[in-house]
């Protein structure tokens, strides 16, 4: 039978977290692992929450009782210590990571019982990361883990300072975009850590602690404007490149304004050059969301329509993965099936988006030229229509 945790327990693993000697740290930390881990977790935890719930902010000493912030700040003092002192070894590593499996056990509702433990520290633990990620290297795999947890909890990211958001985003925008220097982009480390450090900051845009402040807004267009000028090549890397352009037009598109073009004029190389060659259905899916949204906020429309146009005709003329006698609702209902008809929905409402933008522009313009154009665009439409293709 596993032991039941006591506020002794949770105490002694404090005041050893939180002794001058290192050594004494260097207990607790491992102490606290044999009670966070196992089947000792569910009543360590527990106790934690039960103590947390019942000392509210106003009605006690949150950080003065056996609680999760008491223990979560505890090992923050620790993670202070051995950095300061420039102590390298595992006990170092396994101090960053004790402190990241207790914040993931004090959001477990199953072990703690209950959420939102961190929250009277949460301020705290945002300044404490970014001190530590900007200045510590080796410590950022398991603190860009606890960074993406917290700012996936709204109530502890509008916690958050706007300035210290923007540091996060400008730092791993930074880190992004060394992932395409030529000197580390074929080491599979460096691919492995950018790929990390793209999800960090796909969470990050996902998650602002409010609107997107002005100062940040410049640094992710320039950045992203840097990013796809490099990029050469498709994988894992560009489909989370591509979600957090999505997310960030997304988020901040009607603020945008003519800014968005220059995000296109960086982008559109690389989006119209492996449309037509990627085999990524997810890849692909990720291109018609982006081109989706540049139209609703992009100024220059035509202009994006012009090249558009031409991929469009190329894709619509295509063989499909279906017979011709075979509809979408009589596909096989397995999980590709399902995906592909999904695809398929997104490309045709895509096309009839893009087809009738086209045409609108052109009747708005009294330009001979333009208006056949806009004959032309017609009868392409019609031969498609005869020559009987599945899409078209």
């Amino acid at each position: 039978m596993a032991a039941v945790a006591t506020a002794r327990d949770v105490e002694e693993v404090v005041q050893k977290l939180q002794s001058d000697r290192a050594r004494v740290r260097d207990e607790g930390v491992k102490l606290l692992g044999t009670w966070l881990q196992g089947d000792r977790a569910a009543s360590f935890c527990r106790l934690l929450g039960r103590n947390t719930v019942r000392f509210k902010p106003g009605h006690g000493n949150l950080t003065g009782a056996t609680t999760w912030p008491l223990l979560v700040l505890a090992l923050l003092n620790c993670v202070k210590e051995d950095i300061s002192g420039k102590k390298r070894g595992a006990t170092k590593s396994a101090a960053a990571r004790m402190f990241r499996v207790a914040v993931q056990c004090a959001e477990d509702v199953k072990l703690s019982g209950h959420s939102l433990h961190l929250l009277s520290v949460a301020k705290q633990l945002f300044v404490h990361i970014w001190e530590v990620i900007k200045d510590g290297p080796s410590l950022q795999l398991e603190y860009s883990i606890i960074l993406r947890q917290l700012l996936n909890v709204k109530e502890y990211r509008y916690q958050m300072k706007p300035r210290t958001y923007s540091n996060f985003v400008s730092l791993y925008m930074k880190k992004v975009a060394s992932a395409f220097d030529a000197k580390f982009s074929n080491q599979a480390s460096s691919k492995d850590e950018s790929f990390r450090c793209t999800l960090t900051l796909h969470v990050l845009l996902e998650n602002p602690p409010s609107d997107y402040p002005d100062i940040m807004r410049e640094e992710v267009l320039n950045g992203f404007s840097a990013i796809f000028l490099h990029i050469r090549e498709e994988g894992k890397l560009t489909r989370k490149l591509m979600e957090c352009i999505n997310t960030f037009l997304l988020k901040d598109g009607p603020n945008l304004g003519y800014k968005s073009v220059k995000i296109h004029n960086a982008v559109q190389e690389f989006i119209f050059r492996c449309w037509m060659t990627t085999h990524d259905q997810a890849l692909k899916s990720l291109f018609i969301t982006y081109v989706k949204v540049q139209l609703k906020i992009a100024r220059n429309i035509p202009e994006i329509l012009e090249k558009l146009i031409d991929v469009i005709i190329k894709e619509l003329d295509k063989n499909v993965n279906t017979g011709p006698g075979l509809l979408w609702c009589e596909a096989p209902r397995d999980e590709k099936a399902v995906s592909l008809r999904c695809f398929q929905e997104e490309w045709m409402d895509l096309s009839a988006t893009v087809f009738y933008l086209a045409c609108k522009c052109t009747t708005k313009t009294a330009n001979r030229e333009k208006r056949m154009k806009k004959e032309h665009i017609m009868n392409l439409i019609v031969d498609g229509l005869f020559r009987g293709s599945l899409f078209w």
